[in-house]
């Protein structure tokens, strides 16, 4: 095959230029004035005549590796102490001597004379006749919030849901007012009374009746106690 090239026994003398020449092609060549050296045109770009890397090297053999040291000496161990000695056991202390019994006394002591009967005291005074519960029948049955009378005897049930009872305003002392859980549910659903102004048990707070099949009634006392609850 033939190939595009140049042969010359005589040589080739480039007339040196400052500039590359104009659109170039891949294989020419010019003597650069500047640099002075040939200059080639390869790849796209002008670069030096001849100044392409050549080929790695082979690698050289990896040296052998050198001895290990020697291990040093491991130190000799340290002496163990002597233990120290057991204390002597202390001397047990002597019993002490059993003390001598005393005599048994002689016979029984007489029995002393019976002292005199004493004066009967006096009867104690007879006490306060308590108030007078309310009788017969339940007055009315209750489910919902009520302003009670003086002697009202309630049947309340709260089965439905808890609600209020407020008690007379300005009583009098023995006015009463009784209740009786018909419904057994006052545990889960409170009864509530309400003192209307006066105390109860001492105190202006409401009364709670959270105990299931009572009976029982709220009696006024006076202003400091108010209303009492009873049995």
């Amino acid at each position: 095959m033939a190939l595009n090239t140049i042969k010359s026994s005589s040589g080739i003398t480039l007339t040196p230029q400052s500039a590359p020449p104009a659109n170039p092609q891949n294989g020419d060549i010019y003597y650069d004035s500047g640099l002075n050296k040939l200059q080639a045109y390869q790849n796209g770009a002008w670069g030096d005549l001849g100044a392409g890397s050549g080929a790695t090297g082979v690698q050289g053999v990896t040296g052998a590796a050198g001895t290990t040291g020697v291990q040093g000496v491991t130190g000799i161990a340290g002496t163990t102490g002597v233990d120290g000695a057991t204390g002597v056991d202390g001397a047990t202390g002597v019993d002490g001597a059993t003390g001598v019994q005393g005599d048994t006394g002689v016979g029984a002591g007489t029995t002393g004379v019976q002292g005199v009967t004493g004066i009967a005291g006096v009867n104690g005074a007879t006490g306060i006749q308590g108030t007078t519960g309310i009788e017969g029948p339940i007055t009315s049955f209750k489910t919902a919030n009520y302003t009670a009378v003086v002697n009202d005897f309630l049947g309340v049930d709260t089965s439905a849901g808890p609600f209020t009872v407020t008690l007379p305003a300005t009583p009098s002392p023995n006015n009463q007012v009784r209740f009786a859980d018909m419904g057994g549910a006052l545990s889960v659903n409170n009864l509530t009374i309400n003192g209307n102004g006066s105390n109860i048990l001492g105190s202006a707070s409401n009364f709670v009746a959270d105990t299931n099949n009572i009976d029982f009634s709220v009696i006024y006392y006076n202003a400091t106690r108010g209303w009492v609850v009873v049995n």
